[in-house]
């Protein structure tokens, strides 16, 4: 269940083959042009998109970490970071249940500074949907208010927000953005804001329900921890369960 639900999100815990500042290799298959990272000249037709190609992307459309605003070591993130490993056989991976098809899409993608990009890959914090704006949650481990994790939540929110107001008299004559908004929320804000190459919301449902489980298992603090399911982990068959058990679609009855 851990190869599923979390591995694919969990920075420490990837094992794709490529790693988040590595170019993908080149695939086989023909991506679709209406899939490609910003419908860049220079990417052939004939190969994957390369991480460069959706920090590229990112960096145009977002121009600053979406979370804390901050200009310096911002990086590509990705909301889906590998290919998950499906429960059936017949079943499509996270990425084509987002509706994606390729890794390095601009809408699989975030432009994050180094810190906001680890706490987003540790399932510490998500974006979530608040009255039809993208918003970005810390994830808060503990119900105890009296507790030391309660406290050290509130004061992650209370910086975050600290900082992103720090940043917005800068943007006064662009955007006009808040840095927190009426309902104490803080705002994604785009600069390039074409609907069809912002984040992809079911990508980024699937990420925020791996933040909820990790944070409902307790997360692990060390590998030791950690234990791997990956030797027994096999996708169940499910076609040929109903074809021996004589099962048949509800669809079909």
């Amino acid at each position: 269940m851990f190869d599923y639900y979390i591995r694919p999100f969990h920075k420490s815990y990837n094992t794709d083959s490529e790693s988040c500042h590595t170019p993908s290799t080149i695939s086989s298959r023909t991506p679709s042009r209406s899939n490609s990272t910003e419908d860049l000249d220079y990417v052939p037709e004939l190969k994957e998109l390369l991480h460069k190609d959706l920090k590229k992307a990112v960096v145009k459309r977002d121009v600053v970490c979406l979370f804390c605003w901050d200009k310096l070591e911002c990086e590509g993130a990705h909301i889906i970071a590998q290919k998950n490993i499906p429960m059936t056989y017949d079943e499509s991976s996270l990425l084509q249940r987002a509706g994606l098809t390729q890794k390095h899409q601009i809408q699989n993608g975030l432009l994050l500074c180094n810190k906001c990009h680890s706490q987003f890959d540790k399932l510490k914090r998500y974006v979530d949907l608040i009255d039809d704006k993208l918003v970005v949650k810390v994830v808060n481990e503990t119900n105890d208010e009296t507790s030391d994790k309660h406290k050290e939540w509130k004061d992650n929110v209370r910086m975050l927000k600290l900082v992103r107001s720090g940043w917005q008299e800068n943007w006064t004559d662009i955007d006009d953005r808040r840095a927190v908004e009426p309902n104490g929320e803080m705002a994604l804000h785009f600069v390039q804001n074409n609907r069809t190459k912002l984040p992809n919301r079911q990508a980024l449902e699937f990420h925020k329900a791996a933040c909820m489980i990790w944070r409902m298992a307790g997360g692990a603090e060390t590998d030791e921890e950690y234990c791997s399911d990956d030797e027994d982990l096999v996708p169940v068959d499910t076609a040929a369960l109903k074809r021996r058990f004589k099962v048949q679609d509800q669809q079909k009855l």
